[in-house]
Formats: C-alpha cells, structure tokens, sequence
C-alpha cells in the first residue's frame, strides 16, 4: 500500500513505525467509542471528518478537538468534556492490546490522510478510506486469517454446534 500510493523519501523522512503511529492515534479514538458504549453517551462516530482533528503531518491526534468535533457531530454539545476524559483514561489498563481497542477503520482513515500528506501526495479521491480498505482486503490471503485465534475460535465452535457453519473451507 505505500509502496503503491506513499513518496519514498517521504515515508523515510517521517522515521517513525507507521503502524505504531496510526495504533497510537487510533486508540484515542478507541477509548472514545468505548467511553460512549459505556457510559451511554450515544455518541455519533459516522461519516467523521477526521482531518479536524488528525495533524495531516505527523499523524498525531488531538484529543481535545476530537471529543470537540464528536460531541457537535452527534449534537451533544452538553457533554462534560472532562467527565469523557476521566472515563476514557479508567478505561485504560496496562495489560489491554491495542489492537484490540482501536477500530481498524480509524486507522484507514488517519492513513488516508497520512497518503495525502504525511507519507505522500495523493489526491484525497486516490486514497479514500472505501478505497484503501478493498486494497487491504484484496492482499489479506486466507491463510494469513488460518493462522489467527479468531479462525481458530470459530472452528472450536463449529465444532460444538455442528450442523452449522460460519467459515467456507479456506
């Protein structure tokens, strides 16, 4: 992927791991949308514009105008924005996987933006999040998804639920 859509020099000069620097970006997201399911606060996270809060150069993620931009996009202006951070932050734990808390489509979006700017010079229309997402499923290969837990747990259970079955032999 950024071979194809990223600059050469400008992936070299950014000099930080990308997946760690969409990971970090994207957690903050992460703990939002579970703060909301959570604590009920019915947040809207569809159809954001995420370069109001995402630095289209260094990738970084402002929190404050992210729960700004949040709370005006599912019209709930009320929201205490410093109750949101406490919870945000109990959440939080030292033994939690961060991949398991970030949304991959999060990460899409802040790399569409990276494509843009930060690790290229796309126009926005080449690298729309829908687009980059087919791209990545295109180049999983099942045997990548044979070697994970998940695949594992869905034959466990197909296996105590015979007749059923979720997974076409892959």
């Amino acid at each position: 992927m950024l071979r194809e859509h990223g600059s050469t020099e400008k992936i070299e000069r950014f000099a930080q791991d990308i997946r760690q620097t969409l990971l970090q970006s994207a957690k903050i997201l992460g703990y939002l949308r579970w703060a909301s399911l959570k604590f009920n606060y019915c947040l809207k996270f569809e159809d954001l514009a995420f370069n109001k809060f995402v630095d289209d150069r260094t990738l970084i993620l402002n929190e404050s105008k992210l729960i700004q931009t949040v709370k005006n996009h599912s019209q709930k202006p009320g929201l205490d924005e410093q109750e949101i951070r406490a919870n945000m932050e109990n959440l939080k734990t030292d033994t939690q996987d961060m991949w398991h808390v970030c949304c991959g489509h999060d990460m899409i979006y802040i790399l569409s933006i990276a494509l843009c700017k930060a690790l290229g010079s796309c126009n926005s229309k080449e690298v729309e999040p829908n687009v980059l997402e087919k791209y990545l499923r295109v180049a999983y290969e099942s045997a990548h998804f044979r070697e994970t837990k998940l695949y594992r747990s869905i034959q466990t259970w197909e296996q105590t639920n015979k007749p059923f079955q979720v997974l076409s032999n892959l």
